[in-house]
């Protein structure tokens, strides 16, 4: 369905403006269509900047003729990027946060360690 939606858009449309519509992010099969259009604003949406994002900034960066006169794609999250716009930002800036899953795995790891200290105990305790 996506794939035929985004035919169809290719073939009839040549200006694209989805500026305040609330969009927080951009499918990257998205690209296709972009890629074939004269002109298209995205400004005006609360955007997450994380490595989601890099796909369209590097379109940003690559386009910037498709974009010009309309008010760059803006960040809402992280906090730290907020309100910054994409002509004012770098790939290495759009990142998503690794750490916190890092952190719940080795949690894990450390729940599932003492499981397995617990049923060792359970077993030593049940032959004695």
């Amino acid at each position: 369905m996506f794939v035929l939606l985004t035919y169809l858009l290719s073939v009839a449309v040549r200006y694209l403006w989805l500026n305040g519509n609330e969009l927080e992010r951009f499918d990257p099969r998205l690209k296709e269509l972009f890629e074939v259009l004269l002109h298209l604003r995205l400004g005006t949406n609360p955007l997450r900047c994380n490595c989601w994002a890099v796909w369209l900034k590097r379109f940003f960066d690559a386009a910037p003729e498709m974009f010009k006169g309309a008010q760059p794609p803006t960040c809402l999250r992280p906090s730290s990027l907020k309100g910054r716009h994409f002509d004012n930002l770098t790939v290495h800036e759009l990142r998503c946060q690794v750490r916190r899953i890092h952190v719940l795995l080795v949690q894990r790891q450390s729940d599932l360690r003492n499981q397995m200290r617990r049923i060792i105990m359970v077993q030593l305790c049940l032959r004695t």
